[in-house]
């Protein structure tokens, strides 16, 4: 067994309509089942579109931005597979993140004493 918990650390410079238990992005991890062939998806802006079935979260605000301030949000903990794994986030906040946006992983493979 392998798990990952994810941290998106976020700010906006309007935050008009984000407020407490608004998603503010999801979180999808699409396979490459075979090493190397990804599944088609569309990363047009304004239209993107992942299979729900590659949606494994959301990040939720937990109380509503300060505009211009990091925000820190996190996962679940998200079993994976031992594959190659393309990360897409799409940003359902309503607003446009400013561009320095990161996502950590912190990755756990099961161990037990």
């Amino acid at each position: 067994m392998f798990a990952a918990l994810f941290t998106l650390t976020a700010q906006w410079a309007t935050v008009t309509g984000i407020a407490a238990g608004t998603t503010v992005a999801d979180l999808y991890l699409v396979p490459a089942i075979d090493g190397s062939t990804f599944p088609d998806i569309d990363t047009t802006s304004g239209s993107s579109y992942v299979p729900f079935t590659m949606r494994v979260g959301s990040f939720v605000a937990p109380k509503a931005p300060s505009a211009g301030t990091n925000m820190t949000f996190q996962s679940n903990s998200v079993d994976l597979f031992p594959v190659l794994y393309n990360v897409y986030i799409i940003n359902r906040s309503g607003q446009t993140m400013s561009a320095n946006w990161t996502l950590k992983a912190l990755a756990a493979a099961a161990q037990y004493t």
